[in-house]
Order: C-alpha cells, then sequence, then structure tokens
C-alpha cells in the first residue's frame, strides 16, 4: 500500500529544506548511547539520516518505516557508506502504531519528531508502551520532538514560500500552507512543490497534506512516567528548535 511518504516526498527528502537538515541529530543519539548497547531499534526509517551513522558507529539496527520507497533510499545510501554495513540493518516494513517486536534491545529510538505525526493520543500512548515492552530492564529510550512554532500558533495560519534543487539539479518552488487548531494541538500543513521551468507545467506540480500534533515538554514528560519510564531528561538543541528526550526502563 503507497504512503504519503512514498514516491515523490521519498525522493526529495533529503533535499527540501523542511526534512533534509534532520540528520543533525545524529551525533546527540550516538553521544547518549555510547558504548553500553548493541542492539538498536528504530521506529520511523525516513531515508537512513540516523539508521546509517548507528550501523556506521558499529551498532545493530533493527528500523521500521512503512514506507517501501524510505527504506529504498536509506538502503541505497547504506550501500553507499564507506563501510560495510549491510549486516548491521535489518529493514522492517510495519506501521510503527501496530508493530510487535519480537525481541528485547538495549535502546530504542524515535527520531524525526515521530510522535507528532499522530494526532491521536491513543497511537502516541500505544506506540510508548510497546517501547516500554520492547527495552531490556535498565534500557534506554531516546526521541526528539519538534518544538511548537509559536509565531504560528499565534497567528493561526501562515503562508512561507522556499526553494531547493533535488537530485540532479532540478529547481523546485515550495509554498506551505499552515492552518492552526489551538483548541486540539493540531498544526495541517499543506506542502505544494512545483518543478521550475520556463512555461508552467500542471503536470509538475504536487500537494502533500500532513497534519501534526504539536507537543509541549511537560506533555511527553507526563506520557512517559505514565508508561512507566523514569529518569527523564529533556536538552534543547538546535537554538531551542527541538527537544531531546532521553528515559529509563
Amino acid at each position: 500500500m503507497k504512503t504519503v511518504y512514498d514516491g515523490f516526498l521519498a525522493d526529495i527528502y533529503d533535499y527540501c529544506p523542511y526534512f533534509r537538515d534532520r540528520g543533525k541529530e545524529a551525533v546527540f543519539y550516538l553521544n547518549e548511547l555510547g558504548s553500553q548497547y548493541s542492539n538498536i531499534l528504530e521506529l520511523g526509517t525516513a531515508t537512513g539520516s540516523l539508521t546509517i551513522p548507528l550501523a556506521e558507529a558499529g551498532y545493530m539496527v533493527d528500523t521500521v518505516d512503512f514506507s517501501e520507497d524510505m527504506h529504498r533510499i536509506a538502503r541505497r545510501k547504506a550501500a553507499d557508506s564507506a563501510q560495510d554495513i549491510s549486516g548491521k540493518i535489518n529493514y522492517i516494513l510495519a506501521d510503527v502504531v501496530y508493530f510487535n517486536p519480537q525481541k528485547k534491545y538495549g535502546a530504542v529510538m524515535i527520531p524525526d519528531s515521530l510522535l507528532t505525526i499522530f494526532p491521536e493520543k491513543e497511537k502516541r500512548e500505544r506506540i510508548l508502551r510497546m517501547c516500554y515492552d520492547a527495552l531490556e530492564e535498565g534500557g534506554t529510550l531516546i526521541l526528539d520532538v519538534y518544538q511548537p512554532i509559536e509565531r504560528i500558533i499565534e497567528k493561526g495560519s501562515h503562508k512561507e514560500h522556499s526553494r531547493f534543487r533535488g537530485k540532479n539539479k532540478e529547481v523546485y518552488l515550495v509554498t506551505v500552507n499552515h492552518e492552526v487548531d489551538i483548541n486540539e494541538q493540531l498544526h495541517s500543513c499543506v506542502y505544494h512543490y512545483k518543478k521550475w521551468r520556463p512555461a508552467d507545467d500542471a503536470e509538475d506540480e504536487i500537494s502533500i497534506p500532513i497534519t501534526y500534533r504539536y507537543l509541549y515538554p511537560a506533555e511527553v514528560e507526563e506520557a512517559l512516567r505514565k508508561t512507566g519510564f523514569h529518569s527523564i531528561q529533556v536538552t534543547e538543541i538546535f537554538d531551542g528548535n527541538i527537544n531531546f528526550i532521553t528515559a529509563k526502563k
């Protein structure tokens, strides 16, 4: 079954200004892990921006995503690695909400602000419970959550424009329409991409809607404690744009 992250979005993910910098978080995950764990569960492979560095650092990684195309790109990037990491990554095609791990892990990662793409509280709680159950005693959960964009929340709606070059140097124009439901803490975005060319061509346009549930640190901490986690730490990184959160089982 095709998902919103298959096809076009997977192919431009590493180039679009709204997604391409997400690999920068890898250093924080690696610093937190140290050398105390060997086997890792990652929820949300995307294009492998965390998966590849984990494998290159020597970890055995089971990585879960429901997008075949995201896995395709992550596999290609793994094959291009300067190291032979082919035996260190196990790609699992599944919906993280309903994924049922078959073994225990020393650490579980939830990168790319994955929790925010589930507006339903029940799904977020189910994911955290699954993470808790998948961890060994004393294991660590590590995740990052983007800070709510207060300037957009205050306005209620916002439109912005950007541009970027794709893999083959083609130029894309991007318009993003933001709409916020402050009562439900929902941030709905419609990303409209258009390939630039001298004459307009409707076939080179695509719109992709994504709704996020913006989460405040205290809200995430409460959900983690309710699940059973302890020793919860929240660190702001990238000028306060991202909350980097760790918790112990």
